[in-house]
């Protein structure tokens, strides 16, 4: 049997194109956690605005309708209480402390919800005949990032 009509690869042609496989399998993988990592900021910062727009659209929405509004602040929370005529008494509450930290809830007689979560910071400030209202959601990720999201609204008191 003749050796030149066998047909194989080198070892060295071996290497080489192991070589070439593995640098762009990394370059691929590099490219994979990159585009996760980006997806997952932005899944976080779309989940932050959602909640805080959904949260003063509730809040603007009700203080249209409100009379007799109260607000109470103190170091570490802040209360907004009113009347609605329809429903009656409603208070919106944040805290910096305990259980309930960094949660914006919606309190009647009825029932608690919350409106939105990893809320930093909140403050109502009594006008004339409006309330101006500042909320900031933001998040810490594990890789150090702070993700942040502020929203002011200046909601006219209707009655």
């Amino acid at each position: 049997m003749n050796k030149r009509s066998l047909k194989a690869f080198t070892l060295t042609e071996l290497l080489v194109a192991l070589s070439i496989f593995t640098v762009i399998m990394g370059a691929v993988y590099t490219t994979f956690l990159v585009g996760n990592r980006s997806w997952v900021v932005f899944n976080t910062n779309a989940m932050l605005q959602r909640e805080a727009r959904e949260a003063m659209m509730v809040m603007t929405k009700e203080l249209r309708k409100a009379k007799d509004v109260l607000v109470i602040r103190d170091k570490e929370s802040i209360r907004m209480n009113f009347v609605r005529p329809s429903i009656g008494p409603v208070s919106y509450l944040w805290t910096s402390t305990g259980p309930e930290a960094y949660k914006l809830i919606r309190k009647n007689q009825s029932h608690t919800k919350i409106l939105a979560h990893n809320v930093t910071h909140l403050s109502f400030e009594y006008l004339k005949d409006s309330i101006l209202i500042d909320i900031t959601a933001g998040m810490n990720r594990p890789s150090g990032d702070n993700l942040s999201f502020r929203l002011k609204e200046k909601v006219a008191l209707r009655l």
